[in-house]
Protein backbone atom coordinates (compact mmCIF):
# COMPACT_ATOMS: atom_id res chain seq x y z
CA UNK A 1 0.00 0.00 0.00
CA UNK A 2 0.99 3.64 -0.46
CA UNK A 3 0.91 6.40 2.16
CA UNK A 4 1.20 10.06 1.04
CA UNK A 5 2.84 10.92 4.39
CA UNK A 6 1.36 14.42 4.72
CA UNK A 7 0.51 14.80 1.07
CA UNK A 8 -2.49 13.69 -0.95
CA UNK A 9 -3.25 11.62 -4.02
CA UNK A 10 -1.27 8.48 -3.30
CA UNK A 11 -1.78 5.58 -5.74
CA UNK A 12 -4.17 2.77 -4.86
CA UNK A 13 -2.87 -0.40 -3.23
CA UNK A 14 -1.36 -3.12 -5.38
CA UNK A 15 -1.37 -6.89 -4.85
CA UNK A 16 1.81 -8.89 -5.31
CA UNK A 17 1.97 -12.63 -5.89
CA UNK A 18 4.70 -14.46 -3.94
CA UNK A 19 8.05 -14.74 -5.81
CA UNK A 20 6.82 -12.56 -8.70
CA UNK A 21 8.10 -8.95 -8.68
CA UNK A 22 5.62 -6.17 -9.41
CA UNK A 23 6.04 -2.85 -11.12
CA UNK A 24 5.10 -0.02 -8.80
CA UNK A 25 2.63 2.64 -9.82
CA UNK A 26 4.01 5.56 -11.79
CA UNK A 27 1.70 7.90 -9.86
CA UNK A 28 3.03 10.15 -7.13
CA UNK A 29 1.27 12.20 -4.46
CA UNK A 30 1.51 15.98 -4.14
CA UNK A 31 2.14 18.25 -1.17
CA UNK A 32 2.11 22.04 -1.12
CA UNK A 33 5.63 23.43 -0.71
CA UNK A 34 7.35 20.06 -1.22
CA UNK A 35 8.57 17.87 -4.06
CA UNK A 36 8.16 14.11 -4.07
CA UNK A 37 11.55 12.36 -3.80
CA UNK A 38 10.92 8.59 -3.54
CA UNK A 39 8.97 5.94 -1.64
CA UNK A 40 10.42 4.77 1.69
CA UNK A 41 9.32 1.20 2.33
CA UNK A 42 8.29 -0.22 5.70
CA UNK A 43 10.73 -3.02 4.77
CA UNK A 44 13.62 -0.50 4.84
CA UNK A 45 13.85 -0.23 1.06
CA UNK A 46 13.88 2.84 -1.16
CA UNK A 47 11.57 2.67 -4.15
CA UNK A 48 10.84 4.88 -7.15
CA UNK A 49 7.71 5.29 -9.29
CA UNK A 50 7.52 2.54 -11.94
CA UNK A 51 10.28 0.69 -10.09
CA UNK A 52 10.18 -2.96 -9.05
CA UNK A 53 9.23 -4.41 -5.68
CA UNK A 54 10.32 -8.01 -5.00
CA UNK A 55 9.70 -8.30 -1.23
CA UNK A 56 7.37 -11.18 -0.33
CA UNK A 57 5.64 -9.43 2.57
CA UNK A 58 3.13 -6.68 3.22
CA UNK A 59 4.90 -3.39 2.55
CA UNK A 60 3.71 0.17 3.04
CA UNK A 61 5.44 2.75 0.88
CA UNK A 62 5.65 6.18 2.53
CA UNK A 63 6.23 9.28 0.43
CA UNK A 64 9.57 10.98 1.15
CA UNK A 65 9.50 14.73 0.57
CA UNK A 66 12.05 17.46 -0.17
CA UNK A 67 11.17 21.02 0.84
CA UNK A 68 10.96 23.53 -2.00
CA UNK A 69 13.22 26.58 -2.09
CA UNK A 70 12.29 29.79 -3.86
CA UNK A 71 14.72 32.27 -5.45
CA UNK A 72 14.60 35.89 -4.35
CA UNK A 73 16.09 38.31 -6.85
CA UNK A 74 16.59 42.04 -6.39
CA UNK A 75 16.83 44.38 -9.38
CA UNK A 76 18.18 47.91 -8.93
CA UNK A 77 16.41 48.91 -12.17
CA UNK A 78 19.39 50.66 -13.71
CA UNK A 79 20.92 51.62 -10.37
CA UNK A 80 23.53 49.95 -8.22
CA UNK A 81 23.74 48.40 -4.80
CA UNK A 82 20.82 45.97 -4.92
CA UNK A 83 20.91 43.32 -2.19
CA UNK A 84 22.41 39.96 -3.14
CA UNK A 85 20.09 37.34 -4.54
CA UNK A 86 19.07 34.67 -2.06
CA UNK A 87 16.53 31.92 -1.48
CA UNK A 88 13.87 30.98 1.01
CA UNK A 89 12.48 27.60 2.04
CA UNK A 90 8.73 27.03 1.84
CA UNK A 91 7.04 28.08 5.07
CA UNK A 92 10.05 29.98 6.42
CA UNK A 93 10.15 33.68 7.20
CA UNK A 94 12.32 35.90 5.04
CA UNK A 95 13.50 39.32 6.13
CA UNK A 96 14.01 41.75 3.27
CA UNK A 97 17.49 43.30 3.50
CA UNK A 98 17.61 46.96 4.58
CA UNK A 99 20.17 47.73 1.85
CA UNK A 100 18.81 50.41 -0.51
CA UNK A 101 20.04 50.67 -4.10
CA UNK A 102 20.91 54.05 -5.58
CA UNK A 103 20.73 55.63 -9.01
CA UNK A 104 22.34 58.89 -10.12
CA UNK A 105 19.86 61.80 -10.34
CA UNK A 106 17.10 59.82 -8.59
CA UNK A 107 15.93 59.87 -4.99
CA UNK A 108 14.38 57.18 -2.84
CA UNK A 109 10.61 57.51 -3.09
CA UNK A 110 10.23 56.53 0.54
CA UNK A 111 12.10 59.66 1.62
CA UNK A 112 10.34 62.13 -0.70
CA UNK A 113 7.66 64.21 1.03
Amino acid sequence: SYNANGGSGEPGSQTKISTIPITLSSGVPSRTGYSFSYWSGSDGGTYYPSGTLSTDANVTLYAAWSINYYSITFNANGGTGAPSNSSKAYGSTYTIPSQTPSKNLYTDRKSVV
